[in-house]
């Protein structure tokens, strides 16, 4: 998984066996960026809008928690 900074062009790489699954993208970009940075005010995704729609509410659900 390839994760890019807009403003400062910092890129994460992230090693991912399994890809297809939102809620697993979600568990892995809280464990290696949302602890080294913020909470992304936009997320650009280059999979469909259902995938996005999905990432977006597993990652408000997981902060709830």
């Amino acid at each position: 998984m390839f994760i890019a900074d807009r403003f400062s062009k910092m890129a994460h790489f992230i090693a991912s066996h399994k890809a297809n699954d939102a809620s697993y993208i979600v568990d892995l970009y809280f464990e290696e960026v949302i602890r080294l940075h913020r909470v992304p005010k936009t997320i650009m995704c280059d999979k469909d809008t259902q995938f996005l729609s999905h990432i977006w509410r597993s990652l408000w659900h997981q902060l709830r928690n």
